[in-house]
């Protein structure tokens, strides 16, 4: 599982790797700056009497793309450094690396090293025609506004028909949270150690572009040592842990279900949610729905049973339901509550009498958490078993009070603070998705799509958790694989269909064949 940093986090393993380790930091900087080159010629096809233009700050970032442009002369590129400061604001290393490209422009024809005033970007559209563009202006330290030349010179560069590659992260992006004004649109970006949060979320995930992660030879140890993991989940991740299905398996041993969900209009909930349950490898599934809409059930669903349930003059499930569902509650392996529920109040105060009372495992999506909008304090007196809930930002912000704007920006940390604060598993959905547990870790999925904003899409995600979690999974394993598979699933559905018109019974539909690729994967 590869972790991902926040900028503090990159410094302080960069620190240690110096102070501690005894690498010297002029090593990072050069296996930084060749691993850039060396990049670049991979995607290109070489990079022989291709016109490089290296634009760089005065930072470290500029010391890599120092670096990177004597490797790229070297491989028989024609360079061009474009430093947007004084030389003589450069220190540390990356003063020696410019001192060093000072001597080759002095003897060398395809390297060339050119100071941007502020105020004369012209400079740079003086040119010739650029084929590559690095750029080497910021790195993971920036944080605020974009003053010239800087802003100016972004501005430029995604002006250009070129190919943009960013060394570490594209400028402008805000390492930790992905926010931006304006910021370089990268073809592709070259990140150091570890993968930053900002490459990962919001505008930096667009702004990107490929992302391919270079050892600098900062050892492995040194990032484990890190107090509380962010983590990437990848195929192999899920693939490893998901639970194998025994020669002798019956449909009472691979688990049974019990979903909750249903209201007059939300019939399709329902029904999307217990078939991503069977389309898991759930051995049996019960959905209890408000008896007067069995019959529609009926004939939606074929392999999943249906009990009809006591009902409010709405027709949404009624706290006699509680008694009525007894017997299967009490058979079940793992509940899934709230698809398509309904808001009536009758019907939050069985949601919230079964969360007290509740001995197995459960997730709860939707209307399962509208029952406890603005009020955390009765969603803290949960039963103690494993809960997963599965909120968009809209509905976390409607439980814990938080604003929309303050979740999307910082989905990461709030997601962590609320599996801690509730003691429960949150998978926060959005772009993208993460999983927060009560220990501190967070995982962030590398599956999905815009495609995927679409009604019921989450009502399938519940289920295909639900199936896991009967399936012996532990509850934050199956909230991360859970995760995975739906937008895997959603992937395939938008390489098919297109993004705009895929719906969310066509990412159901992939289910199965995103489970079957990961069980080969896991048997190799």
């Amino acid at each position: 599982m590869d972790r991902v940093l926040t900028a503090a986090e990159m410094r302080q393993c960069d620190r240690t790797a110096i102070e501690s380790v005894g690498i010297p930091s002029f090593i990072l900087m050069e296996n930084a700056g060749r691993a850039v080159s060396e990049e670049i010629a991979k995607t290109v096809c070489g990079v022989a009497d291709k016109h490089v233009l290296i634009i760089a700050g005065k930072g470290n970032n500029g010391g890599d793309g120092f670096v990177a442009a004597r490797h790229l002369s070297n491989s028989g590129a024609m360079v061009t450094v474009a430093l947007l400061a004084d030389p003589g604001l450069l220190s540390g290393d990356a003063l020696a690396n410019y001192a060093i490209l000072e001597h080759m422009a002095k003897n060398q024809e395809n390297i060339r090293l050119l100071r941007v005033e502020p105020g004369n970007i012209k400079d740079l559209a003086s040119l010739p025609h650029v084929d590559i563009i690095v750029d080497a202006i910021l790195g993971t330290g920036f944080s605020g506004e974009l003053l010239d030349p800087l802003k100016s010179a972004i501005q430029w560069i995604n002006n250009q028909d070129a190919f943009v590659v960013a060394i570490d992260i594209p400028s402008g992006i805000d390492a930790d949270t992905g926010r931006c004004t304006t910021a370089v649109r990268a073809n592709l970006t070259v990140t150091m150690g570890l993968r930053k949060r900002g490459i990962l979320l919001n505008e930096g995930r667009v702004h990107s572009g490929e992302i391919r992660v270079a050892d600098i030879s900062i050892p492995r140890f040194v990032f484990d040592q890190l107090d509380q993991g962010t983590f990437l989940i990848s195929a192999s991740d899920v693939a490893l842990r998901l639970p194998r299905r025994p020669f002798n398996a019956h449909k009472h041993s691979v688990g049974k279900i019990f979903v909750l969900a249903g209201s007059p209009g939300f019939t399709g909930a329902a029904a999307m949610a217990s078939m991503a349950a069977m389309r898991s490898g759930a051995g049996a599934v019960v959905l209890g729905i408000p008896k007067s809409l069995n019959s529609i059930l009926e004939e939606k669903v074929t392999e999943v049973m249906t009990v009809p349930l006591s009902e409010t003059s709405d027709g949404t499930l009624s706290l006699d339901a509680m008694t009525d569902m007894k017997p299967y509650r009490e058979w079940a392996d793992v509940l899934l509550v709230g698809p398509g529920l309904s808001r009536n109040s009758e019907t939050q105060d069985l949601v919230q009498k079964l969360v007290r009372e509740i001995n197995r495992p459960m997730i709860l999506d939707a209307d399962g958490l509208n029952a406890f909008a603005g009020k955390p304090e009765i969603f803290l007196q949960h039963a103690k078993v494993p809960i997963v809930i599965t909120p968009h930002a809209g509905e976390l912000s409607r439980l814990l009070g938080i604003p929309v704007d303050e979740i999307e920006t910082h989905r990461i940390d709030v997601a962590r603070a609320a599996a801690k604060e509730l003691d429960v598993v949150v998978l926060l959905k959005g772009a993208p998705s993460v999983v927060g547990i009560p220990s501190g870790d967070v995982y962030i999925n590398s599956t999905g799509n815009p495609g995927m904003a679409t009604a019921g899409a989450g009502d399938v995600l519940s289920g295909i958790i639900a199936a896991l979690i009967g399936q012996g999974m532990k509850s934050e394993e199956a909230a991360f694989a859970g995760m995975y598979v739906h937008g895997a699933a959603g992937d395939r559905a938008a390489s098919e269909l297109g993004v705009r018109g895929m719906i969310a019974t066509d990412i159901l539909d992939r289910v199965p064949g995103v489970f079957m690729e990961l069980d080969k994967h896991g048997e190799i």
